[in-house]
């Protein structure tokens, strides 16, 4: 009851190879954070609406199968990170959207570690019942180790927090990422949501 669903996906070598050119970022990269001055750095599938498509594709075939329903989603931001000095990367969430992706398009270096997702129910640990020699399950974990390998991509809701760990750099760890929205007309009476009515001229 009230899983949080995490999806992963094998992207074709076709798809993963043009990213392997784009242009990336670290995340003490000052542009990680200045959207408005350098927005073609979160948009980097800009000129590839191919590739996009064939992303997007992926993702709402997984969230529609267990939603159940045939929702048109879009990509919103995208963006390709690297660390190459094995920098911890800082825990943190994503904003503004309602499911995230991360691909792994390069090689895989044993080296580079997994990403952790964290409970959103056990990091507020008063509501938690902590017992001596429990086993762990998905629901009690308080963190969960996801896949990593060449053409893997993992999907997820945005609110969960994940980090990685350092490492010893013996090569550049390189990853692409994006966000998810839903459009067009959903929810019902006055929940009711048409994403046209947003559009707003000044």
């Amino acid at each position: 009851m009230f899983a949080i669903p995490l999806g992963t996906c094998t992207v074709p070598k076709f798809i993963c190879d043009p990213i392997k050119k784009f242009p990336a970022m670290t995340q003490h990269d000052t542009r990680t954070f200045t959207y408005q001055t350098t927005p073609e750095m979160y948009n980097v599938l800009k000129d590839h609406s191919d590739l996009k498509r064939e992303l997007t594709s992926l993702f709402s075939t997984w969230i529609n199968s267990i939603q159940r329903n045939n929702q048109t989603w879009v990509m919103t931001t995208n963006w390709v990170t690297e660390n190459p000095d094995g920098s911890h990367m800082s825990m943190h969430n994503h904003t503004n959207c309602m499911y995230s992706a991360v691909l792994y398009f390069d090689k895989h270096d044993e080296n580079h570690p997994p990403l952790r997702f964290y409970n959103p129910f056990a990091l507020n640990t008063q509501r938690t019942i902590h017992t001596t020699g429990a086993v762990s399950n998905p629901f009690t974990n308080y963190c969960y180790t996801a896949p990593i390998g060449e053409g893997t991509m993992i999907m997820f809701p945005s609110f969960l927090f994940h980090e990685h760990d350092p490492f010893e750099p013996t090569s550049n760890r390189k990853s692409f990422a994006c966000n998810f929205f839903p459009i067009g007309v959903f929810g019902g009476a006055d929940s009711t949501l048409d994403t046209n009515w947003l559009k707003y001229d000044e």
